[in-house]
């Protein structure tokens, strides 16, 4: 015999959200990001050791388009002339989705190396 009634569906209907999620490989990522502002490869931008991330670990940002602060701003001009170094990947991320090549989501990073 089941405890299921049209309101306890409804209570559970309303508790669960479905969201956009993307997923990509940190080294991925890093490839992609050093390829579209031009960084070397071997010297380019590192997204685990710039942001100090753990092995089989994974990072979540909720991206969407939106318009850089002015701290974000000046960085991200910065990473464009290569001194990427201490730019946060949010910005980054958002530069993206600003010029539409990632969707406005939850955009999940894995690292494991």
């Amino acid at each position: 015999m089941s405890n299921i009634t049209p309101e306890l569906a409804e209570k559970f209907a309303k508790k669960i959200q479905f969201k956009a999620i993307a997923e990509i490989d940190s080294n991925d990522l890093d490839s992609l990001i050093n390829d579209y502002f031009g960084f070397s490869h071997r010297d380019g931008y590192e997204s685990v050791a710039e942001n100090e991330w753990s092995n089989d670990s994974q990072y979540s940002f909720k991206i969407k388009k939106e318009n850089l602060d002015q701290w974000d701003s000046r960085s991200l001009e910065a990473a464009k002339i290569g001194k990427w170094r201490n730019i946060s990947l949010r910005p980054l991320l958002v530069h993206l989705c600003n010029e539409g090549l990632i969707p406005e989501c939850e955009f999940v990073v894995k690292v494991s190396w």
